[in-house]
């Protein structure tokens, strides 16, 4: 394996105690020292800027509210402020893609992301 290790989004149950997430962070971090791993990324936040403005204009407050419809899917504020917590966020990554090839994008994103796995892919089994 190589040295880079990577949490996939963190699902939490609805109804679960809090601080799963959090314990199973920390585990990461203990697996990926005990077998050499030097860097570890806890996950992607999207829109980082939208969620860290706390004086949004009209405009910022529509995207705010659209960017919430997903809620059922995916609740990015959340995936934010658990990143944040972890002072993830210092290194920000950008992608730039013309309109044109935006839907193609974003259906492999949303692909990969809700698509079902294959049952033992990418474990040490």
């Amino acid at each position: 394996g190589g040295t880079e290790i990577s949490l996939d989004v963190p699902w939490r149950r609805p109804g679960a105690p809090n601080g799963i997430d959090e314990r199973l962070s920390v585990a990461m971090v203990d697996h990926a020292r005990e077998h050499g791993g030097e860097r570890v990324s806890l996950a992607f936040a999207a829109f980082p800027e939208l969620f860290d403005d706390r004086n949004r204009r009209w405009s910022r407050r529509v995207l705010y509210n659209a960017v919430h419809l997903g809620d059922p899917l995916l609740e990015l504020e959340s995936l934010y402020r658990y990143l944040a917590k972890y002072h993830a966020l210092d290194e920000r990554r950008y992608a730039l893609l013309s309109l044109r090839i935006l839907p193609i994008a974003a259906f492999a994103a949303l692909t990969l992301e809700f698509a079902p796995h294959r049952a033992g892919h990418g474990t040490d089994h």
